[in-house]
């Protein structure tokens, strides 16, 4: 009797060894998995830091390169320079409006319109002071310029200048482009929108008259 009992703690010893075994061997797996995903999660993370800093090197030799801002960036610029004009009521600026014409067409037929316009961007940033700002406009083929305190008759003379450059241009399509010179000089509140509204008008309206023209909105 005492031996069968001794035999079956025995076997009861070896089960519960055996199970414990198996455990810390799942253990070993479980630990084993999580290493190597907090392992692939590091790695991972660090190439997403690595793509994220090429990206914003990239950008910024970019912008560096073209000069050039992005729509969102240029309402923002016109918008702070209009909060500017309600503190100094006697500020005044001007925004440029330069359309490539019949953008669109154009690039239905040619590979290198893009490169037209990288050539006219580069062009603008050569004439233009350190306080002012450039960037895309909300239609393609569109550059905006923002010109503070410049009236009508300095940005006149910049238009003119920059249409010069345009037929000087190493242009084998004979590119045009047109002007919409906005003055702001209104003492009082003026819409953003509207500003922008009215731009757009004048776009269409220029380009249905054949394009290559400077067209003034005084507001």
């Amino acid at each position: 009797m005492e031996y069968l009992l001794i035999v079956i703690i025995i076997l009861l010893l070896i089960i519960k060894i055996f199970d414990n075994f198996k455990l810390k061997k799942k253990l070993n797996f479980f630990y084993n998995e999580k290493c190597e995903l907090i392992n692939n999660n590091i790695e991972l993370k660090e190439k997403l830091e690595e793509l994220e800093e090429e990206i914003n090197i990239f950008s910024m030799k970019r912008k560096e390169f073209t000069k050039l801002n992005n729509n969102s960036e240029f309402t923002i610029r016109v918008a702070e320079e209009l909060e500017r004009k309600k503190r100094y009521e006697k500020s005044i600026f001007s925004i440029l409006t330069i359309n490539i014409d019949f953008f669109e067409e154009y690039e239905k037929l040619y590979k290198n319109i893009e490169e037209i316009k990288r050539k006219l961007v580069k062009k603008i940033a050569k004439r233009i002071r350190k306080i002012d700002f450039l960037g895309e406009g909300d239609k393609k083929g569109r550059l905006q310029l923002l010109l503070p305190l410049t009236n009508l008759d300095g940005s006149l003379i910049l238009a003119k200048r920059l249409q010069e450059e345009v037929k000087r241009m190493d242009n084998e399509l004979m590119i045009t482009i047109s002007i919409i010179i906005t003055e702001i000089r209104k003492e009082k509140d003026i819409d953003i929108d509207k500003i922008f509204l009215n731009i757009e008008n004048k776009s269409k309206e220029s380009l249905s008259n054949g394009g290559n023209t400077i067209v003034i909105e005084k507001n």
